[in-house]
């Protein structure tokens, strides 16, 4: 099935049974290479990363279980970006990285949750993997939003004292609980040695062709810059090669592109792209998160799936946002809006200088 073909939904769909073959993706206690699949001693099975067996329900199991509408991993998801809307995180202008950064790490509690309870089935009964999920988010959520912890724990009890789902008999809430707590637990400490806001981006070089800073105090926006990644082996694995210089033909070839574009860009065009960078909560990568909640029931994915969908998803975001950021305060390459004022953008540019240095219309 070539990508080209279909939708990007369609093909989204298509990967999320395929199996993970990366070799060093999921290692057991450390990952040296990766920090996807850390596992504390509480949950070292947990990262086992082992292909899911896809199976599809016949028509009359499907209406009597419909278990993808009680997925814990979802459910706690949107509460996430609910929360965004009450206490948005807006310090530094860091809105956009805060949020990536919170729902990677529910997300990887969500989905080690859920592989430590399937692994720690005794005899007919085993922890139950959505108070696993339940518990962890709990827990990562209140560090996320304190002033919440009280109403979180609430919704978890009410969640743990609702009628089971068909099917979740041999479950055990309260082994699955203390599970999903002693890993959100780790998967904190992990977090905080993560050098979030701790790398100084720099002083802004000065001169044609650079970017232009806000006058301050407005502070530079660091997004992720300097943050362990997951999956990268380092920030500037994919760092690109230096842009060319503004008097060359290469740049006045991109240059007349981007002026182009921006003069004949139409409504519809400006649409889509205010619809995708969301500059309110839930975000942007909340409200992507929210199309694969959508997406993860309308498939009818497993909780395990839905965990594993979800974390791949935001720690592969986590990770191209440390790679964009590593090659902006490397380069820092001017935009092409501060190079031409005739620019215009679809999507508001966080604050910087009028002055550039125009150049004339082609």
């Amino acid at each position: 099935m070539r990508p080209g073909r279909i939708s990007p939904r369609r093909f989204a769909a298509s990967m999320w049974g395929r199996r993970e073959s990366n070799p060093r993706f999921c290692r057991l206690k450390v990952c040296r290479k990766t920090n996807f699949c850390y596992a504390p001693d509480a949950a070292e099975t947990a990262c086992a990363d082992a292909p899911t067996r896809l199976v599809q329900p016949t028509t009359a199991s499907a209406d009597a279980v419909k278990f993808w509408e009680a997925l814990a991993s979802t459910r706690w998801n949107e509460r996430a970006t609910q929360l965004l809307g009450q206490y948005p995180p807006t310090a530094n202008g860091q809105a956009q990285a805060a949020t990536s950064r919170m729902l990677t790490y529910l997300s990887l509690a969500q989905y080690r949750a859920v592989l430590a309870a399937e692994a720690g089935k005794d005899g007919s009964t085993h922890p139950s993997a959505q108070a696993a999920v339940g518990a962890a988010s709990v827990a990562v959520l209140s560090a996320f939003f304190p002033h919440a912890a009280t109403s979180l724990e609430q919704q978890l009890h009410e969640d743990l004292s609702a009628p089971g789902r068909p099917g979740a008999q041999h479950d055990a809430p309260a082994s699955g609980e203390a599970i999903g707590r002693a890993v959100g637990a780790a998967v904190l400490a992990q977090a905080a040695s993560d050098n979030y806001y701790v790398k100084l981006p720099g002083v802004p070089p000065v001169g044609p062709g650079y970017w232009i800073a806000a006058p301050a105090p407005a502070p530079i926006v660091r997004s992720l810059d300097g943050v362990r990644p997951f999956f990268l082996t380092s920030a500037d694995q994919l760092r690109p090669p230096p842009p060319p210089a503004i008097d060359s033909p290469e740049f006045l070839a991109a240059y007349a592109e981007v002026r182009h574009i921006s003069d004949t860009r139409t409504p519809e065009q400006t649409a889509i792209a205010q619809t995708w960078a969301t500059a309110t909560p839930p975000y942007t990568t909340g409200s992507e998160n929210l199309v694969a909640d959508e997406l993860i029931v309308e498939h009818h994915r497993t909780e395990r799936e839905a965990a594993r969908i979800l974390a791949y998803l935001n720690a592969a975001a986590f990770d191209a946002q440390i790679a964009c950021w590593d090659a902006k305060f490397t380069y820092w390459f001017i935009r092409p809006s501060q190079f031409d004022h005739a620019i215009t953008l679809a999507v508001s540019a966080p604050a910087a200088r009028s002055r550039s240095r125009r150049r004339p219309s082609p």
